[in-house]
C-alpha cells in the first residue's frame, strides 16, 4: 500500500509539472505572438515604401541620361524646335536659303533644308548662339547665355545616379543620404526645367521678330525633364517615408534593437545581466 501511494503521488507530481510546461509553452506563445504581429507589418510597410522609390529613381535616371545625351548624338531629344513655312536667308554658318526644322540640344543644335533629306547637326558643346537672317536680311540673335544654362541638366543626372546607388541600401544611415541626394536631384531637375522654358521662351520672341512664317514649340527632351521632374518628387516622398520606417524599426531590416536598459517586449522584465 505505501509503495502504490508513493507511485501514485509520483505520477500525480509529474502529470503537475507536465501541465505547467504546457502553460508555459502556450504563454510563450501568446507572448510571441503580438510581438510577431507587431514586426510583421512594419517590415512589410518598409518594402513597399522603398521598392518604388528605387523604380522612381531608376525611370528617372533612364529619361535623364537621354535627355542629357540630346542634340546632336540624337536629334529627337531636342529642347526646342522651330519649324519654318518660308524660306531664311541664312542662319549661323549654313548654307543660304535656309527652310525647314531648326532643333536646339545641350551640344548643339540640329536642322533640315529642302535640298536634302534628314537632319544636319552641328556640335557646338555647351553655350553656343545662333543667328536666323531673314530673307530682308533682319536678323535675330539666340544668345549663348540662354542655351548655357541647359547644362544643368548634366548635373542633375549625376544626382540622380547617386541618389539611385544609394537606394539600394539597408542602412537607415544611407537611406537618409539616399532622400537628401534624391531632393538635390529635384531640385537640380527643377531649375534645368527652368532653363528650358527661358529658352523656348526667348527663341519664340527672337523668331517673332522676323516676321515670316513659322511655328516654335517645346522638344521631347522639353517633356521628358517635366517627366523626370515628377517621377523625382515621387521617389523623393518615397524615400523619406522609407526612411522614416527604417528608422522606427531600428535600421537593421525590421527587428527593433533594444538598449540594454530597456524591458523586453515579450516578458516585460529587463533583460538578464552579464
Amino acid at each position: 500500500m505505501g509503495d502504490r501511494d508513493m507511485n501514485d503521488h509520483g505520477m500525480n507530481a509529474r502529470g503537475v509539472n507536465n501541465r505547467e510546461t504546457n502553460d508555459g509553452e502556450m504563454n510563450h506563445e501568446m507572448n510571441d505572438s503580438p510581438a510577431d504581429s507587431i514586426e510583421q507589418p512594419i517590415d512589410t510597410m518598409a518594402t513597399v515604401l522603398w521598392i518604388p522609390g528605387i523604380i522612381f529613381l531608376f525611370l528617372a535616371l533612364l529619361l535623364s541620361i537621354l535627355v542629357t545625351i540630346s542634340v546632336p548624338p540624337i536629334h529627337r531629344f531636342d529642347i526646342t524646335r522651330v519649324h519654318f513655312f518660308d524660306g531664311l536667308g541664312s542662319i549661323t554658318n549654313q548654307p543660304p536659303d535656309f527652310s525647314g526644322e531648326f532643333r536646339f540640344g545641350l551640344w548643339g543644335y540640329c536642322f533640315t533644308i529642302d535640298t536634302s533629306a534628314g537632319f544636319h547637326c552641328v556640335t557646338t558643346g555647351n553655350g553656343y548662339s545662333v543667328t536666323f537672317v531673314n530673307q530682308a536680311r533682319v536678323s535675330e540673335t539666340v544668345g549663348s547665355s540662354w542655351t548655357r544654362g541647359l547644362a544643368v541638366h548634366v548635373v542633375a543626372c549625376i544626382v540622380t545616379a547617386i541618389a539611385f546607388v544609394l537606394s539600394f541600401s539597408e542602412r537607415a544611415t544611407e537611406r537618409l543620404v539616399c532622400s537628401v541626394f534624391s531632393l538635390f536631384a529635384t531640385l537640380f531637375t527643377l531649375a534645368a526645367y527652368a532653363c528650358d522654358i527661358a529658352l523656348l521662351g526667348w527663341v519664340r520672341h527672337q523668331t517673332d521678330q522676323l516676321n515670316i512664317s513659322q511655328s516654335t514649340y517645346p522638344g521631347q527632351a522639353f517633356w521628358m525633364t517635366l517627366v523626370i521632374l515628377i517621377v523625382l518628387i515621387l521617389a523623393t516622398v518615397t524615400s523619406c517615408l522609407g526612411y522614416q520606417t527604417v528608422r522606427k524599426e531600428g535600421g537593421d531590416g525590421g527587428h527593433r534593437r533594444r538598449v540594454p536598459w530597456q524591458r523586453s517586449e515579450k516578458t516585460g522584465k529587463p533583460p538578464p545581466a552579464v
